[in-house]
């Protein structure tokens, strides 16, 4: 039961104590001048009587806020909820994607609560990949540019590849042979078991996609329409931009986004079809930040791989 450094009992008591407070809102991204809309929730366990609770709430960027405001209510007789109420708040105008931070407490007391919200420039889709050598399968004519030198960009088709894991957010449980037997035994379907991503932040093709080392919500609808190739059998040296980590049994190597040399030419492969990351704003910005990285010079995969094996990798 000790620790593991995952979270501080500070923080875990915002969301599990007997006094917690939280933000109830629509999504955890949004597009860039939209009404941010949210209401606020309290239940108070604690023996003192609450009375009228004071909230206040803020909204800050790099640290800055940009808007805030104050709450107040009462709590009903012989109950511990108290709806606080409703409040909004233009969002900026941003040229780049962006992480908001909500914050809201009780004056007077320990309780208060945190989010981490993302906001994304408003553009339209479409134009992302212009200029680009782009497929969906590795066909003879992606070869053939790869032959020649060129930069290809692969959003793979999920009935084009050869071995690959569904795309899901959800993270698997503590035992997935246990909740897999369980599930075929009930002829349910079987949970899909990964464990999350494991992003390389820093590298250049995720420049205009801020993100974290781990999953954050930007990345729920982009997995969802995603599955992630089956690496086994490239290079051990080859190591995802962003990797799907699996569970212990199956321990495959998982890409959902991965870049290699291929032939005399230089190859970047996604596992989400390029319509489908259109169909959202944090979907376009990773399309985005795709297109810019393989239109520019720093486009330099360190591993090479053999055209047999990325020809593995999809049905023949």
């Amino acid at each position: 039961m000790d620790s593991k450094g995952l979270v501080e009992p500070e923080e875990w008591r915002t969301y599990c104590s007997d006094a917690v407070l939280l933000a109830r809102f629509e999504s955890y991204v949004w597009v860039s001048g939209d009404t941010f809309r949210a209401s606020a929730e309290l239940v108070w366990f604690r023996p003192e009587a609450l009375g009228a609770a004071e909230a206040q709430w803020e909204l800050l960027l790099s640290g800055e806020v940009i808007a805030e405001g104050g709450l107040s209510a009462a709590a009903e007789e012989g109950s511990p909820y108290v709806d606080l109420g409703a409040f909004e708040a233009v969002l900026p105008s941003l040229d780049a994607a962006s992480q908001l931070e909500l914050r809201l407490w009780i004056e007077g007391t320990d309780v208060r609560k945190s989010y981490a919200l993302w906001v994304f420039p408003c553009a339209e889709g479409g134009s992302e990949l212009d200029g680009l050598h782009v497929f969906d399968e590795l066909t003879d004519e992606a070869a053939s540019l790869l032959e020649k030198g060129e930069n290809v960009v692969l959003f793979a088709k999920p009935d084009a590849l050869a071995a690959s894991i569904e795309g899901t957010y959800c993270t698997d449980f503590w035992n997935y042979p246990m909740f897999r037997s369980i599930s075929e035994s009930m002829n349910k379907p079987v949970p899909v078991g990964t464990m999350g991503l494991l992003i390389d932040n820093e590298h250049p093709a995720l420049q205009g996609f801020p993100s974290d080392t781990y999953s954050t919500y930007p990345w729920w609808s982009i997995v969802s329409r995603s599955r992630s190739l089956v690496l086994d059998d490239l290079p051990r040296e080859l190591s995802p931009i962003v990797a799907t980590i699996d569970n212990v049994e199956r321990n495959h190597k998982l890409g959902l986004l991965f870049e290699c040399r291929a032939l005399n030419g230089k190859l970047l492969i996604c596992g989400a079809e390029a319509e489908g990351l259109a169909e959202t704003p944090e979907g376009r910005q990773l399309l985005r930040s795709i297109a810019g990285y393989a239109k520019s010079d720093a486009f330099q995969p360190a591993t090479k791989v053999e055209l047999s094996a990325l020809q593995g990798l999809f049905r023949a």
